[in-house]
């Protein structure tokens, strides 16, 4: 087999490819582009709203189901525990489940077996509860013409369910129970419709407004201004 002596290398270099970051002049490399968006300028704001997908809120908070828990343990709050948490029964709830661990531990039963009945499919987006969430829900209800209302959770074990089996932004249906401060404590949101078809006895209609004073107040003003005037 007859073989053959490799080509002579060629004397004119090969032309390097250009670089595409080249200013035109041609003297220096530039920066690369600035990505596009949030992040087109070093120290740019972020302003972020909250949008509902749907137009019925739902609230979850244990304060609306402390009063049934508390019947359910047979248990009262003591006096001391009524002024240390302003208030709050659900505050005083937590309180006293933290002084005596075997309450939450009674509670997880009932509160299983109720769970095991709304059987729920895949989980659930929730928000704390804070002022943004409210104006973005009255200015989204006002452009829709639709009064300002949400629902509030009256049923105590799909409140506490809620709350204990919430984590972070989602409510995991298969999550464990966690009966601590950090999760009873918050209150929380969804607009997600697979929690409104449990009745709506699990419910009541509250509005994100508060409502206008009275006309009479202003009348008793006036009356008094004119007495003093006499």
């Amino acid at each position: 087999m007859t073989s053959f002596p490799p080509p002579p290398p060629s004397s004119t270099p090969p032309k390097p490819a250009a670089n595409p970051f080249a200013s035109s002049s041609g003297s220096r490399p530039s920066a690369p582009p600035p990505p596009g968006g949030l992040l087109s300028r070093l120290g740019a704001r972020a302003t972020l709203d909250y949008v509902a997908m749907h137009d019925t809120l739902i609230m979850f908070d244990l304060d609306d189901a402390a009063g049934a828990i508390f019947d359910l343990l047979q248990i009262e709050p003591t006096k001391a525990d009524e002024q240390t948490t302003a208030t709050r029964p659900g505050v005083t709830l937590i309180n006293m489940m933290e002084k005596n661990r075997s309450l939450p531990e009674s509670l997880k039963p009932t509160l299983n077996e109720y769970w095991h009945g709304v059987s729920l499919v895949g989980a659930v987006h929730v928000y704390d509860w804070r002022e943004e969430v409210k104006e973005a829900a009255v200015r989204r209800l006002n452009a829709i013409k639709a009064p300002p209302d949400y629902l509030r959770a009256t049923d105590p074990f799909l409140i506490v369910n809620v709350l204990a089996r919430s984590r972070t932004n989602l409510l995991i249906p298969g999550a464990a129970l966690a009966l601590d401060r950090p999760f009873l404590q918050r209150i929380v949101i969804t607009d997600d419709p697979r929690l409104t078809q449990y009745g709506a006895s699990a419910y009541m209609q509250a509005s994100l407004v508060p409502p206008p004073p009275p006309d009479d107040l202003f009348d008793d003003d006036d009356e008094d201004d004119d007495t003093d005037m006499t």
